[in-house]
């Protein structure tokens, strides 16, 4: 990885962890702090996700990128980032499911299960302090110099108004701050998912690319929200206001949730196939035996079989298996002598699935780091 791919990318992971998670979340907190906004609390705690996602991803690019331990991982570190790419879509599936089945309790909840109408809790409240002056006569000392019965006929108007407004407490009202807080993060992450498809459109990164695909889902989530917010509002005042206004709330969100899941689950499964080891396209194959034959050209070897699979995100592993010619007696005895150090191995650990044996020359270097360029990172 060159040096500049290399700042694209952390630039690019930075600036979602510390602007479009943290940056955004410190600010929420504030504005959450001085006016109590319930819908701001809300968007806190989203944002706070985004801070966990994003720290995901970051630790993932810098282990990535450490050299320091190279020695410890002769294959290279590809699997670091499909491994790192699949906790992230493990993460937001879990939190998209969470918000899924609190939008589907709220959907299927009938309206009995709500508060009582108005007229039922005036009821229901001048019968309760009826009650209680009786039990405790001495409390009507408390209501003087207005009389016990004007003061259960205030808090029973004051309860019934309280239920009336309550059918409606499911349409959002429209807070100018709070609008403003959602428009603002929609536009950093507009930035953002711009960003991250410039650095992508230089270097081919998982990372990057799954970070994308987070700034685009906020984009079009936090912007469906302020849609059905507006609509909600101006539709509760309107003649096609009604009970039905309650369940499109949570029919948005619940569509939303299930969009988003999908696509993660879609990028996970592409994780998987990345760590599977499965074999690369047949094209790339054909030119590693083309260009293998032709290297083998008056050799007293000859190619037997080829093989290429896929080690992480962009690494590839070739393993060729040659033979040689019945004329040479010498190739013979050197492949001989490599498939009784195979064997010598297996026999020596059960936990032995492929043993990869090089045959050097003796003016070949030995370097001990020089494995290190035969991998991608």
């Amino acid at each position: 990885m060159s040096a500049s791919s290399e700042r694209l990318e952390r630039s690019a992971v930075a600036l979602s962890l510390w602007v479009g998670g943290a940056g955004l979340a410190a600010l929420k907190l504030s504005v959450y702090l001085a006016t109590g906004s319930v819908l701001v609390r809300a968007s806190m705690f989203d944002s706070l996700g985004d801070v966990f996602s994003s720290l995901i991803m970051a630790l993932t690019q810098w282990k990535v990128n450490d050299t320091r331990d190279m020695h410890a991982y002769p294959l290279g570190k590809g699997r670091f980032v499909p491994l790192g790419v699949l906790f992230f879509c493990a993460f937001m599936c879990s939190t998209m499911l969470s918000m899924a089945v609190d939008a589907l309790q709220c959907l299927i909840s009938s309206e009995e299960d709500g508060a009582p109408a108005g007229p039922d809790v005036q009821a229901a409240v001048g019968s309760a302090m009826h009650d209680l002056f009786k039990q405790h006569p001495r409390l009507r000392l408390a209501s003087w110099p207005t009389g016990s019965e004007a003061l259960i006929a205030q808090y029973a108007a004051a309860a019934a108004d309280a239920g009336s407004s309550g059918e409606d407490s499911a349409v959002p009202d429209i807070d100018t701050l709070s609008t403003s807080i959602l428009c603002l993060c929609v536009a950093t992450k507009i930035v953002l998912f711009f960003w991250c498809r410039y650095v992508c459109s230089k270097k081919s990164s998982e990372i990057v690319a799954a970070l994308k695909a987070d700034h685009f889902n906020d984009t079009f989530t936090n912007s469906m929200v302020i849609a059905t917010m507006l609509l909600l509002h101006y539709a509760s005042g309107s003649e096609y206001g009604g009970t039905w206004l309650t369940k499109v709330d949570p029919a948005v969100s619940l569509i939303l949730s299930l969009w988003i899941v999908k696509g993660w689950v879609e990028n996970a499964m592409e994780q998987f196939s990345v760590l599977s080891d499965q074999r690369a396209e047949e094209g790339d194959l054909e030119a590693i035996q083309q260009a293998t034959q032709k290297a083998l050209e008056g050799s007293p070897l000859q190619l037997q079989c080829a093989d290429i699979i896929r080690v992480g995100d962009s690494a590839q592993r070739v393993q060729i298996e040659l033979r040689p010619n019945e004329a040479s007696a010498e190739s013979e005895k050197v492949a001989a002598l490599i498939t009784k150090v195979e064997g010598s191995v297996r026999s020596a650990s059960s936990d032995v699935s492929i043993v990869d044996v090089r045959l050097r020359s003796v003016t070949h270097t030995n370097d001990s780091n020089d494995w290190v360029n035969e991998y991608k990172i």
